[in-house]
């Protein structure tokens, strides 16, 4: 797998989470969650910039 794939699978992961706890108002795992986005962020658009 590459790179590429891995990002998108850890991002998409991160927003499935989100989502599902958005929808159950879960505060506790959005709390938990959230701060990883940044970072998630960050190696994908390093991952775009490095194209």
């Amino acid at each position: 797998m590459g790179q590429d794939t891995e990002l998108g699978f850890e991002l998409a992961e991160l927003c499935e989470l989100l989502e599902t706890a958005g929808n159950a108002n879960d505060w506790n795992v959005i709390d938990e969650a959230a701060p990883r986005l940044p970072g998630i962020l960050e190696k994908v658009i390093g991952y775009i910039e490095a194209l």
